[in-house]
Parts: C-alpha cells; sequence; structure tokens
C-alpha cells in the first residue's frame, strides 16, 4: 500500500467513522485497518464490524429507509432485514431520523 495515498494509522487514532458527518468519504481499507489494529479479533469478526458499519452508514443516508438502503447495497430486503436484526442494529435511534 502506497502511504502517499493512505498514510497508515495508528493504533490510538480515533475511529475514522465516528463523529464524521459524512463516514462515506471514509475509505472502506482505512477503517478495515483501524478495526484490524483495534482488536485482536479474526477475519470473520472484523469482517461482521465492517458489514455492520457499511449497513449503519447506507442506512444513515437513506434516513433509516431500509427499500432503498437494500437496493443501494445491491441485496434483497430480506437480507438486509435479516443482517439489521443479526447485528443488532437499533432503528429507532435517531440517527436514522432527519434532522437528528
Amino acid at each position: 500500500m502506497n502511504s502517499d495515498i493512505m498514510p497508515a494509522m495508528n493504533a490510538e487514532e480515533a475511529d475514522p467513522v465516528a463523529g464524521k458527518e459524512n463516514p462515506g468519504s471514509e475509505s472502506l481499507a482505512a477503517i478495515a485497518i483501524y478495526l484490524s489494529r483495534k482488536t485482536d479479533a479474526d477475519l470473520p469478526s472484523l469482517l461482521g464490524e465492517l458489514e455492520r458499519r457499511i449497513i449503519i452508514e447506507t442506512l444513515r443516508s437513506t434516513k433509516g429507509n431500509q427499500l432503498v438502503a437494500s437496493r443501494r447495497l445491491g441485496v434483497k430486503y430480506t437480507t438486509l432485514n435479516d443482517k439489521i436484526k443479526r447485528h443488532r442494529i437499533d432503528l429507532r435511534k435517531r440517527i436514522f431520523v432527519e434532522g437528528s
């Protein structure tokens, strides 16, 4: 990986998504690196957390609209709903409501 394109992240650095107004602009690679350095988790756990974050950010960008989010993610509505349940994503949180 070329450090000119994406500088290496220190384990002490802040989460690249937390608190960002537009976290979609962050590189998935940067998030994956952050997660891998933050924990000693195995690959399936890291991929699960990455999937969870992608779903949350997509739901934020669609203001919680699962049908639109499923289309953007390229999965069936029922598949997205299953993943929301599996990852215990609370759709009642205000982060998905416009103006919050």
